[in-house]
């Protein structure tokens, strides 16, 4: 009894440090916008009147949100789940399509790799990348040390 004691009194400090759940920042719309808008701005080096366009695309193209607050989810069929992709798809393309008449060559080919490469990391990480490898059979301790 007396070692569970002392366990628990020892333990009572690494659970009083364990990671707390970080609060999601819920953005409008308008202020998500504005965010993707200065860090493209930052990125890409755009004049007033690229960004002027850009917004009304950004703002012409992003999807509204709904907040299902007390709803019950319900599972999505096959159809639906192939509609919903169906029209992301359509929906990226008119945004590339956009971007590319306002951006330079130069412009469009950074936003391109960055808005492409969005969650390629994690993919990487786990092996999942879409492209081949050109360290094939050689140890994630031996590829560290190539770069």
């Amino acid at each position: 009894m007396k070692k569970l004691s002392v366990l628990f009194v020892l333990a009572i400090p690494f659970l009083s440090i364990a990671q707390r759940p970080q609060e999601k920042i819920n953005l409008t719309p308008e202020k998500r916008i504005t965010l993707q808008l200065k860090k493209m701005e930052l990125a890409l080096i755009l004049s007033e009147d690229q960004v002027k366009s850009v917004r009304r695309v950004l703002e012409n193209h992003t999807p509204k949100t709904e907040f299902n607050v007390g709803k019950t989810i319900t599972p999505l069929t096959a159809e639906q789940r192939y509609e919903k992709q169906i029209e992301e798809l359509n929906r990226k393309i008119a945004i590339q399509n956009s971007m590319k008449s306002i951006l330079s060559e130069s412009q469009f080919e950074q936003w391109k790799n960055r808005f492409f490469s969005l969650g390629r990391p994690m993919q990487k990480r786990r092996g999942k990348s879409n492209q081949p490898s050109i360290h094939r059979g050689v140890t994630a301790q031996k590829r560290r040390n190539y770069f």
